[in-house]
């Protein structure tokens, strides 16, 4: 999972991320089978931060940070 995460963001992870909304408002996600990876894009600096990672059907329930 994490070569596919790595490969994803490292080219432009705006581009291939789904902007998420509410308190997520922010954040981007990818999909990664049935995983979920949450993340932010710091322009400024040029580095995407990881926040959280897990399965599908319970990784909305967490807090963002």
């Amino acid at each position: 999972m994490r070569r596919a995460v790595d490969s994803r963001l490292a080219t432009n992870p705006k581009a291939i991320g789904k902007a998420l909304s509410h308190e997520f408002k922010g954040y981007f996600r990818i999909r990664v089978s049935d995983y979920r990876v949450i993340y932010r894009i710091n322009y400024s600096k040029h580095t995407v931060t990881i926040t959280a990672m897990g399965h599908r059907k319970d990784i909305y329930e967490r807090s963002p940070e």
